[in-house]
């Protein structure tokens, strides 16, 4: 079968059912992509999932989305994705890394003391007040920690720059979108290891 073909190319550590079962999930829970597939062929969602798969994030737990515009389907990893791949890839061991957003009654301040990146951040619980900016804080297992922020222009400024700033991820997902392209900033100052220098590009 075309999946089973597919399967023979990928990585030899994948386990090959799982990408099965995950593909045809991913068809049968996405209208659009099922739409896209019959219009276009199955050729170019193959790519997209061989392209996950060598990455080794999982479509089903929306660590990756495949996302049609017009005649292209575009591969898009997320937020989630890149966290999982920086906390695999990176050649320095990472304790933890994440992203969050800040709204307005946050109490948000990053500081420098001896040369070493600090953060605090106390956001009020269940805060549905507008969203001021974005941080990323990668912490490492000798104790180092990366800081990067972004206010809402500049997040504004980088969805503007996306050709498809009004659809797909953008528009379904914007606070995700944020958490990720801040986390991407962060990544540029993170050593990788082999095929995830790929995360810069994204």
């Amino acid at each position: 079968t075309e999946l089973q073909n597919t399967a023979e190319a990928l990585p030899a550590d994948l386990n090959v059912t799982r990408f099965a079962n995950n593909a045809i999930a991913l068809l049968y829970n996405n209208e659009t992509l099922r739409k896209y597939a019959s219009e276009h062929g199955f050729a170019p969602v193959k790519i997209g999932l061989m392209r996950g798969a060598y990455l080794g994030l999982d479509f089903m737990n929306e660590e990756a989305h495949l996302v049609p515009f017009g005649s292209e389907l575009k591969f898009m990893m997320n937020y989630r994705g890149a966290v999982k791949l920086v906390k695999k890839y990176s050649i320095r061991k990472v304790k933890d890394i994440y992203a969050e957003i800040v709204r307005e009654g946050d109490e948000f301040q990053k500081t420098i003391e001896n040369g070493e990146q600090r953060v605090d951040f106390k956001p009020l619980p269940f805060n549905g007040g507008d969203i001021v900016g974005a941080f990323a804080v990668c912490m490492f297992e000798d104790g180092g920690l990366l800081c990067e922020t972004m206010s809402l222009k500049e997040l504004e400024n980088t969805r503007k720059a996306s050709k498809n700033s009004n659809t797909g991820p953008w528009k379904l997902y914007t606070s995700e979108m944020y958490k990720k392209t801040v986390l991407h900033r962060l990544c540029k100052h993170i050593i990788f290891s082999g095929k995830l220098s790929v995360i810069k590009s994204y």
